[in-house]
């Protein structure tokens, strides 16, 4: 009998590898905590989040809003990925 020693957080990594959800979860910890991660004033202008393929799809509707994230893409990246895990965003789409 081998004894494994998991903290709960390699469990629940493991069995979302293996159950290919994933990227299913991470999504809906990025849109769960987007209040929380950019602040109200970004998150009351942003009116879809979603991700495909390495790519975060947000739909801002705020013109100077959208100016202001895509100057700050390279920031927004690097506090998606510290959120949801390392790798998770590798570009930022925003129309």
């Amino acid at each position: 009998m081998t004894n494994h020693n998991f903290t709960l957080k390699e469990a629940i990594d493991a069995m979302l590898e293996r159950s290919n959800m994933r990227e299913q979860f991470d999504e809906v910890k990025l849109v769960g905590g987007w209040e929380n991660l950019m602040g109200k004033t970004i998150s009351r202008f942003t009116k879809k989040i979603y991700v495909n393929k390495k790519v975060l799809y947000l739909s801002v509707d705020s013109a100077s809003m959208k100016q202001e994230l895509l100057y700050n893409k390279a920031k927004m990246i690097q506090m998606v990925n510290d959120f949801v895990r390392e790798g998770y965003i590798a570009d930022i789409v925003i129309w």
